[in-house]
């Protein structure tokens, strides 16, 4: 740690700083910076992680991810099948469920009659074939539970005596304590203000082609499990547009969508072509044993632990914090596994398991047209017997335009690969494997792939899943520079620990070229501020809004801050050759040179951003949105301070 002596009037100082130079601080620039970088620290509440580089690294990857474009692949969408008009209707002529219509008091006397039924043993846990029939007055097609109904109803597990499937509606709360199985083309509707609640060991099982729908205010809950089996009946579609909250989910071959919040410990697909449509958000625990899983994704899905699967299409955001496994083999279909992912699209994967999965990205131009996949480390790759070349035959291939980053190295690798490790074996053959796709599969680095994810940041709109920041985040007075690749936000010095840091006092959208073209967005700074060491880069000046002696040294007075909802709105300005800016910038490192500075105390000053140090600038996405003046960056972009102080984030902070 470097320390400074802080010479001023009244007292001298001792102030922790990690400014380049060593020893007693006693030009003003240097005290100057002193103070920003003791005031910084305070503001994080601790040191700057060793290996930031506030943006400005080597390959740095500053394209947005979160427009969440839907081109191909494309989820299937569908519509809640019941309105709350349906609901009602049904209600008006629907029975309660009792001990007697139930068949909770099933008496044996009743057997050698001619209609077939089916009904579970408690003692025994098996179905037992009864031939029985019910007086004609107790007879129930449709069942609603408007109340509280504790146990199973029987007579749901199986049509009635002239084929009609059964019906349960709930608008109150249906408590399973004993499996309840729904038969062919049976239907359970939970609606507004219902709740099936499964107990713990307990299953809701339908069968047949029999339906499971939750419409948006209901819910099952409860630390029980649902199997939903051969759901494919496009007259009986099973979706959830409410919530789901069990122990666990299994797909055992259907379609099964969700619009609403499905949250599992553990999801299976236990047969082939078992699909989950999503455009809500699924929180799982774990995968089951079976492979079968395929998954159409157009909102949130996120895994805390391991993941299996046999194909993934991937409009928005897919995470794994464990391994995800992709399985070309197990649900004996003969299909190709594989992962399509679209345009913009992010995945991230604790580690990556890769067995015969070929991936897409999409096509077109890779520096507007991409999909980004992030992985900790290569688990395994499964490779043929013989020379590496033959190895994307078993373990299939990267192909197309998807930037990978691969944070560690491992050697864990299945069959003949030399002496390379997995991520080399990866880099050498699977991406763009045997000159499949493009060849437009790109390394990115650490810290390149910056993610946001949490439960509050995705919401529906009417073109699918878009993130959904906080309302009080203001709107930028102008949009991105056309075409930019970055953008530089800075702080001028004045910041103390007490200050809000809002990092706007200059806010400049690079595009990249030789020369590159900057464009001007905002000043929040009142100081002068100029670009490139040239006073007619002067960025008050350059917005028009310059006030007082026009001699920048010789003014003393406070400039107006633009653009930042503390000053006049101006349009931004487009800075190159014709205003005499000749700089080449053709990456995020060469951005870090771009000279900006401040006019204080008596000197230009410049703005720094040196790795491991209090950053005076930041280079973020050009779709950034600054903060309005007085707004806290960190109070504003909650994960800002993690980010700055740790050197293994490496998800988006904004």
């Amino acid at each position: 740690m470097k320390k400074y002596l802080m010479l001023a009037a009244a007292a001298a100082v001792v102030f922790a700083s990690c400014s380049k130079m060593d020893g007693v601080a006693t030009t003003q620039q240097e005290i100057d910076k002193a103070k920003y970088d003791y005031a910084f620290k305070s503001y994080i509440g601790g040191e700057v992680a060793s290996e930031q580089t506030w943006g400005f690294s080597s390959n740095a990857y500053t394209k947005s991810a979160f427009t969440r474009s839907m081109s191909s692949p494309e989820v299937e969408e569908a519509s809640a099948p019941y309105s709350a008009a349906w609901v009602a209707s049904y209600l008006e002529t629907a029975t309660e469920p009792n001990s007697t219509n139930a068949w909770d008091n099933y008496d044996n006397s009743w057997s050698g009659y001619e209609d077939d039924y089916t009904s579970w043993n408690d003692e025994t846990g098996t179905w037992n074939q009864k031939w029985v029939e019910r007086p004609d007055n107790d007879y129930v097609t449709n069942f609603k539970i408007t109340g509280t109904w504790d146990g199973d109803i029987n007579v749901v597990a199986t049509e009635d005596a002239d084929g009609d499937p059964r019906t349960v509606v709930v608008t109150g709360t249906w408590n399973l304590t004993a499996d309840q199985r729904v038969g062919g083309k049976g239907r359970i509707i939970v609606a507004n203000g219902g709740t099936i609640n499964i107990s713990s060991g307990k299953k809701l099982n339908s069968v047949n082609e029999a339906q499971i729908v939750v419409l948006a205010g209901g819910q099952i809950i409860g630390e029980g499990s649902i199997e939903y089996s051969n759901g494919t009946d496009s007259d009986l579609l099973s979706g959830n547009w409410g919530t789901i909250n069990v122990g666990k989910f299994n797909n055992n071959g259907g379609n099964f969508y969700n619009y609403g919040t499905l949250n599992t410990d553990v999801m299976d697909g236990g047969a082939a072509n078992s699909c989950y449509y999503n455009h809500g958000k699924v929180n799982v625990g774990n995968s089951g044993s079976s492979a079968n899983i395929r998954i159409y994704n157009g909102c949130q899905w996120n895994v805390t632990g391991d993941f299996r699967l046999k194909m993934l299409e991937n409009t928005s955001y897919f995470y794994v914090g464990g391994r995800l496994e992709t399985i070309g083999s197990e649900d004996g279909t003969g299909q190709d596994a594989y992962v399509a992912l679209g345009d913009n699209s992010l995945l991230e994967a604790g580690s990556l398991h890769n067995t015969g999965a070929i991936w897409y990205g999409p096509t077109g131009s890779l520096e507007s047209t991409y999909a980004v996949a992030d992985f900790g480390y290569i688990y395994q790759l499964d490779w043929a017997p013989g020379s590496v070349e033959d190895g994307p035959l078993a373990s299939g291939y990267f192909a197309n335009n998807i930037y990978v980053n691969i944070h560690n190295q491992d050697n864990a690798i299945l069959g003949s690969a030399g002496s390379q490790t997995a991520k080399q074996v990866f880099w050498s053959v699977v991406a763009n494997g045997q000159g499949q796709g493009n060849g437009n599969v790109t390394e990115i680095t650490d810290g390149d792939t910056e993610i946001i994810y949490g439960d509050s940041n995705f919401s529906r709109g009417t073109s699918g899943c878009k993130p959904s920041y906080t309302a009080n985040i203001p709107t930028p007075p102008t949009p991105p520079a056309p075409d930019a690749d970055l953008r530089i936000i800075c702080e001028d010095l004045s910041a103390t620990s007490a200050s809000d840091f809002d990092f706007n006092d200059i806010v400049i959208d690079v595009t990249y070229g030789s020369p590159a073209v900057l464009t001007l967005q905002a000043a929040g700074g009142t100081l002068p501020l100029r670009i490139n060491g040239d006073n007619n880069l002067e960025v008050h000046k350059l917005f028009g809004v310059w006030e007082g002696d026009e001699d920048i040294e010789a003014n003393t007075q406070k400039q107006k801050m633009v653009n930042t909802g503390a000053g006049p709105s101006c349009s931004a300005v487009v800075i190159d050759s014709s205003k005499g800016f000749n700089m080449s910038i053709n990456s995020a490192e060469d951005a870090k040179n771009l000279k900006i500075e401040v006019y204080k105390n008596g000197s230009w000053q410049e703005l720094t951003a040196e790795k491991g140090e209090p950053a005076c600038k930041l280079a973020v996405d050009p779709t950034f949105t600054w903060m309005s003046e007085r707004k806290s960056i960190k109070d504003e972009y909650e994960l800002f301070v993690t980010w700055a102080t740790d050197n293994s984030f490496k998800s988006k902070w904004w």
